[in-house]
């Protein structure tokens, strides 16, 4: 199959990157791979390939096939289409609309490990600790489950734009994987005849995510890939050209950029107007959901740590009130028992908490304004405050280049604690 050119653009969507060119902004719609089974390119059928089937119940996995305890947190849409299958494993059909007026062309996206790569986002409304991950794969022709492993990374954004990093990946193989046959079969509305259109049985392929941390609310992606599958139906719904909202993305190789995935329908015959028909993908999330754990430099409680954080602790600078003073949440590290910076002289007590001002004695005879001037522009006084210049500035060359060692060496006056109240019977 032929590879498109590199020349990968993001467009302006919901949640994509914006890419600054030349001397402004210009946006373009790339295609996506050509490594997708087409109506007009459809995949060959590999009756061979495969494993044995594993047994339902293993490693983490329940007898039901899924892990004991867990909650659907999100579903990303399905892609069964429910008209009855009279296939050797009856079932139900995933129909490709390739008339008009939908015009879809496309059977599945691929997802093969060694070349591609799909994406797409998911929201949580509460914090949560995914502890599944569901996605689907099918390989043409096959008799028995083919996956044997899969890669699911968890982004804190649109994988490869600049606000985005990586949460965590897992490389699923052996207990850690569940692959089974879904009773769905892909298939057209003219595969109607018993024994037709049974070609691209749907697998169900389950993935433990023991390294996914517990997420605050917010909007994050995935991006997965598997090992013996090949493609992945889209999100399919009867009498539309993909789910509203549609904005899954597909590389074409580990480390390729991610580009926006269309259906670009079936040519002269049946027309899409370019860039095509957004698609979105199938997955489902299962895992619970819990209070979020602390998050100390979360200060305005968004869910994340940011310039709000940021700000918030330079608006409230200083003293944290009371006395005895209290715990105040821009102070994010405060000593044991009491908050830190607090130099507010307790109500009542004397100045021993606190360092007296200091005074500076004001000379009777202060020299004339002529000479003060005469004295600052002596050479030799000019040449000892570069000396003494060059001195400090080597010796804070010479300090470690942590926060805390730069913070240490700054001139700020010693700030102690309110001396406690004493407690009264």
């Amino acid at each position: 199959m032929k590879k498109d050119a590199k020349a990968f653009a993001p467009i302006v969507a919901r949640g994509t990157c914006i890419v600054l060119a030349f001397a402004g902004a210009f946006v373009a719609a790339a295609k996506p791979p050509a490594n997708n089974d087409t109506v007009d390119n459809p995949a060959p059928i590999e009756p061979t390939k495969g494993v044995v089937a594993p047994p339902v119940t293993r490693g983490f996995f329940g007898d039901d096939g899924s892990i004991a305890g867990p909650v659907v947190l999100w579903d990303n849409g399905a892609i069964d289409t429910a008209e009855a299958m009279a296939c050797t494993a009856p079932g139900t059909a995933s129909t490709l609309q390739n008339t008009a007026p939908q015009c879809l062309n496309t059977f599945g996206f691929g997802l093969a490990a060694a070349t591609l790569r799909l994406a797409d986002d998911f929201t949580l409304t509460q914090c949560a600790q995914i502890s599944e991950v569901e996605i689907y794969a099918y390989t043409t022709g096959a008799t028995v489950p083919t996956v044997t492993g899969a890669v699911v990374t968890l982004h804190s954004g649109q994988p490869f734009c600049p606000s985005s990093s990586v949460i965590a990946t897992v490389n699923a193989t052996g207990a850690s994987l569940l692959t089974t046959f879904t009773t769905t079969y892909r298939r057209l509305p003219t595969d109607i005849p018993p024994g037709t259109g049974c070609t691209r049985r749907i697998q169900r392929v389950r993935v433990s995510t023991p390294s996914f941390p517990v997420l605050p609310p917010g909007t994050y992606w995935l991006s997965w890939a598997v090992t013996g599958g090949n493609f992945c139906p889209p999100v399919t719904i009867l009498g539309q050209q993909g789910k509203p909202g549609a904005n899954a993305r597909q590389s074409n190789g580990v480390g390729a950029a991610f580009v926006p995935l269309f259906d670009t329908g079936g040519g002269v015959a049946c027309p899409i107007p370019a860039p095509g028909a957004p698609q979105d993908m199938p997955f489902v999330l299962k895992g619970s959901t819990s209070s979020c754990g602390p998050c100390p430099g979360d200060i305005v409680a968004n869910g994340n740590v940011d310039v709000n954080d940021l700000l918030a602790v330079i608006s409230t600078w200083g003293a944290c009130p009371g006395c005895p003073p209290v715990h105040c949440p821009a102070d994010i590290a405060p000593a044991a028992g009491t908050a830190r910076s607090m130099s507010t002289t307790c109500s009542g007590s004397s100045a021993r908490g606190v360092r007296a001002p200091v005074r500076r004695r004001r000379r009777r005879n202060p020299p004339a304004p002529a000479a003060r001037l005469d004295r600052v522009r002596s050479p030799p006084l000019l040449r000892a405050r570069a000396a003494a210049g060059r001195t400090l500035a080597t010796a804070y060359r010479a300090q470690p280049r942590t926060a805390a060692a730069r913070l240490s060496m700054m001139s700020v006056p010693a700030q102690r604690h309110c001396p406690m109240a004493t407690p009264t019977s």
